[in-house]
């Protein structure tokens, strides 16, 4: 199966985990530190990754934060791992994850994306919900308090594609 590729960062080659920074630059980290999209040391990288429950999570869809990753698997359910440190991990903790956990909200979702500190999905009724750090008002829901657990954008309907920057969140509407 082929890893569909969402962040440039993930394109480096025998990088074991890496995201974004303030930059945009490739930033490399440790394993230890944010998880590995590898089955381990030595082994190349995959799509397939052990979840925190241990069973394996094929994800066709990955995209990479400053220092964390959401993934969405071919069941429409979003999960992530890595720093957790403003809830970008949405799984209602701040807890950082070595392995990936389901990120609590809906299902049925089709796409992700994920900024510097927070993380966003596109739902199959267009709708986009998005979680973790909202000091500049990335989550869209109009305040700046953070979010653990996703949160639906106000007043954004009929999304057909989500993208994400350091501290912006876009959507790209099925019509003009």
């Amino acid at each position: 199966m082929l890893l569909r590729i969402v962040s440039p960062c993930l394109a480096l080659a025998a990088v074991v985990a890496a995201g974004c920074g303030d930059s945009s630059r490739p930033q490399r980290e440790q394993p230890a530190e944010l998880g590995s999209i590898s089955q381990g040391v030595g082994t190349p990288p995959s799509s397939t990754l052990a979840c925190a429950s241990n069973a394996p999570c094929a994800m066709p869809l990955i995209a990479a934060g400053s220092k964390h990753f959401v993934g969405l698997r071919s069941d429409g359910t979003v999960w992530a791992w890595g720093d957790n440190a403003e809830g970008q991990l949405g799984d209602g903790t701040r807890i950082q994850r070595r392995t990936p956990v389901p990120v609590l909200g809906p299902g049925g979702l089709l796409a992700v994306a994920a900024g510097e500190k927070f993380s966003m999905a596109l739902h199959a009724d267009g709708t986009v919900w998005t979680w973790g750090s909202n000091e500049v008002g990335q989550l869209g829901d109009g305040t700046t308090t953070g979010s653990t657990a996703p949160v639906q954008v106000v007043g954004l309907s009929e999304v057909a594609a989500i993208a994400a920057g350091g501290l912006h969140a876009e959507a790209r509407k099925t019509s003009a």
